[in-house]
């Protein structure tokens, strides 16, 4: 899915972003995976390891980063060398541009659920309770993981990650990371309780 106005993906977007923050030092790619992993971010995205190294190849084709490569030399080790990304002027550009165009507009989602909704009358009033029931429970258990992810970001141990991993106590920073679980979990909870109280109108009907 591309950005309106923009040349980026969502995936491009996160990792972008995610370079963004790192503009000082640079970043790797296994430094992208492990903050991606760190702070939880697959709960929310798509991204995984091969969208990573994709988008980062399509932001240097576009010139919105660029790659350095270090080699560290120690004593008695092979060498080591690394890639470290670093956003450009012409990335910033592009990356403000397409958070300004996504947190701006309020835009019609295609949900699969409103489509099948629409052809509920071909379903008897039991497998209307049964799939119901099934996405309930899909709920319960989506439910369940942003949770726990709150209540680990909200432990003591938590406090001290920045958005690159490192340990600095920043709370701001903590909140900002809790806020992308528990704004999902308002819509979970929100559709759950729409779902109980649409199945219970459809059995009053079914009664009458």
């Amino acid at each position: 899915m591309s950005i309106q106005g923009s040349k980026l993906s969502l995936n491009d977007l996160t990792v972008l972003g995610l370079v963004n923050e790192s503009q000082q030092t640079g970043i790797t790619g296994l430094q992208l995976e492990d903050t991606v992993e760190r702070r939880g971010m697959r709960v929310w995205t798509k991204i995984g390891k091969s969208s990573i190294y994709h988008s980062l190849q399509r932001l240097q084709k576009w010139k919105f980063a660029e790659m350095e490569t270090i080699v560290t030399f120690e004593d008695n080790i092979p060498p080591i060398k690394q890639k470290f990304f670093k956003i450009t002027e012409l990335g910033k550009k592009e990356l403000k541009n397409a958070v300004f165009s996504i947190l701006s507009k309020h835009e019609k989602l295609i949900d699969p659920f409103d489509i099948a909704f629409a052809f509920i009358q071909n379903l008897t009033q039991d497998e209307i309770s049964n799939a119901f029931s099934q996405r309930i429970n899909s709920i319960n258990n989506r439910e369940s993981l942003l949770k726990s992810k709150i209540e680990e970001f909200n432990s003591a141990s938590a406090h001290g990650y920045t958005f690159d991993g490192s340990k600095i106590y920043h709370k701001a920073v903590i909140q900002h990371i809790i806020a992308l679980f528990t704004r999902p979990l308002a819509f979970v909870e929100a559709e759950k309780k729409w779902l109980i109280e649409t199945l219970m109108n459809f059995k009053k009907f079914d009664n009458i």
